[in-house]
């Protein structure tokens, strides 16, 4: 059974249900995971709504692995010359959210939201599988989403030698038209893994635009909406540090480079290489002060930067309410900032 050891989590604290039914910390160290079998949604490689899903193992040492989302939009008859009739379509990679300690590309709420946004914004979802701490603490996430990406450039290579790789891919991919997509902890993930694309030759690929929804930042120093939020809020603050107590690296602080983009010790965010990049947040999200503070240092930084807020709703609203007028909206802003920024 796996164990943690963390003295920034209180003895009294560790006898915890961290998130019901998803993990566990016993006093003595102990980690449960319950069983979340009935929360998987199986790949099915028919088309079902509008979209066909497979599963590929993307590194055999580490086990990390993806789901990918191929819209039936691809399926259309393209007249452009070169093409051979076949349909080629943007690739946006997708890291879920979880707080960095619970999640799966597989579970419900993720398919779902994934499979909605590839049917209705036309494009091939990679939805990554990392590992997750306590028992893999950052950076072992990022590595895991870099893996990924260095994966999908191999896809890219050998579609341009002619052919060979993961099928749908190999056929229906796009990558002069790339995204990077994720909410929550996987819109920390996008952060950081512009950090690290930046500066590499990833052609043939190119990134065309970030999309960070109410991304997981923290930080030493309460911000003002953080000393004010209600503490019924879906993520409060005493929750969001216990978060980050299990997942950053051992003895580090929420000035980390992991959780805060804009401490000191954070790479400069002028430095990152990304044509157009949307950050969204949520009105009544206890992380919202700390997103719209990440967009308006991205635009003093010269970035061609985007700013939804979603008024009267809470963290990750459009998993937990997919069907509200407020979810189909947000759905449709997204899309609407693919659709601008993608090339024709």
């Amino acid at each position: 059974m796996e164990t943690v050891a963390d003295s920034s989590i209180e003895s009294e604290r560790m006898e915890l249900v961290v998130v019901p039914d998803r993990l566990i910390i016993g006093r003595d160290g102990a980690i449960v995971r319950p069983d979340t079998s009935k929360q998987v949604v199986p790949a099915k490689e028919e088309f079902v709504d509008g979209v066909a899903t497979r599963d590929v193992v993307l590194d055999t040492e580490s086990g990390i692995w993806a789901r990918i989302f191929l819209p039936e939009s691809s399926q259309a008859v393209d007249e452009t010359p070169g093409n051979g009739g076949v349909r080629r379509l943007p690739v946006l990679v997708y890291f879920h959210g979880g707080g960095f300690v619970i999640g799966s590309t597989s579970w419900a709420d993720f398919h779902e939201f994934i499979s909605h946004l590839s049917r209705k914004a036309s494009v091939i979802c990679v939805s990554v599988e990392y590992r997750l701490a306590p028992e893999h603490r950052l950076p072992t996430a990022f590595d895991d989403c870099f893996a990924a990406l260095q994966w999908l450039h191999s896809q890219a290579l050998l579609q341009s030698a002619g052919g060979g790789g993961e099928p749908w891919i190999d056929a229906h991919a796009d990558f002069s038209r790339c995204y990077l997509a994720g909410e929550s902890a996987g819109a920390n993930i996008v952060h950081n893994m512009a950090v690290r694309a930046t500066g590499i030759d990833w052609s043939p690929m190119k990134f065309q635009g970030l999309i960070m929804i109410q991304p997981f930042f923290g930080g030493e120093e309460r911000n003002t909406w953080e000393k004010e939020v209600p503490s019924d809020v879906f993520v409060p603050l005493h929750r969001s540090d216990l978060l980050w107590s299990l997942a950053l690296p051992s003895g580090a602080n929420r000035d980390h480079p992991a959780c805060n983009p804009l401490s000191a010790d954070s790479p400069k965010l002028e430095d990152i290489d990304m044509p157009s990049i949307l950050v969204a947040v949520a009105s009544q999200d206890m992380l919202k002060e700390r997103g719209v503070r990440y967009f308006k240092e991205l635009q003093k930084a010269g970035k061609k930067a985007h700013l939804i807020i979603s008024e009267n709703v809470d963290h990750i609203f459009q998993l937990n309410q997919p069907n509200s007028e407020a979810a189909a909206f947000f759905m449709e802003q997204l899309v609407g900032f693919i659709n601008s920024s993608t090339p024709e």
